[in-house]
């Protein structure tokens, strides 16, 4: 008599969701890279590069570097995507400030998102930064790839943009 084994699909649902929500498994695949293959190119063992998209291990820097490039995408790719389990990460969007008034044109800022996990904890708008809008786009993406900590957000503002922020 065969024994049927039984398969909890709950249990490989749930790996599955939190493996898709890592960019390391989300960029492989879309570079159409098997686990073996990609393992192989990177100089590390399978197992490493599954604790790598499971978010059981943090890859070093040149780790990371190395796979965009065998991943064909950039590393932005990696530090603005959705982030794992608790960790604290900010996103930097160029947002179009209006004013109600008529005589005042527009001018663009920035908005700030603090991130846990996947969540949205806390939401900033730094308004009146510059009119043009090139430039706020530039620091705003920066300010992303840098993970610029908040608290450094002023400073760097007046690095930036000294002509059009009035320092107190």
């Amino acid at each position: 008599m065969l024994r049927r084994r039984r398969v909890c699909y709950a249990k490989i649902s749930k790996k599955r969701h939190i493996q898709e929500k890592s960019p390391f498994w989300r960029e492989r695949r879309l570079a159409g890279l098997s686990q073996e293959k990609a393992a192989e190119r990177l100089g590390i063992s399978t197992r490493t590069l599954q604790k790598y998209e499971r978010g059981k291990a943090q890859p070093r820097f040149d780790m990371v570097v190395r796979m965009a490039e065998i991943y064909g995408c950039d590393l932005y790719a990696f530090l603005c995507s959705r982030r794992a389990g608790g960790m604290t990460g900010y996103r930097y969007a160029p947002v179009r400030v209006r004013s109600f008034r008529p005589d005042c044109s527009c001018v663009y800022g920035i908005l700030v998102r603090k991130l846990e996990g996947e969540r949205t904890v806390a939401l900033t708008v730094i308004p009146g930064l510059s009119p043009d809008k090139e430039a706020v786009h530039r620091f705003a993406e920066w300010c992303g790839r840098e993970q610029l900590d908040p608290a450094r957000l002023p400073e760097a503002i007046r690095a930036a943009f000294p002509d059009t922020v009035k320092t107190p």
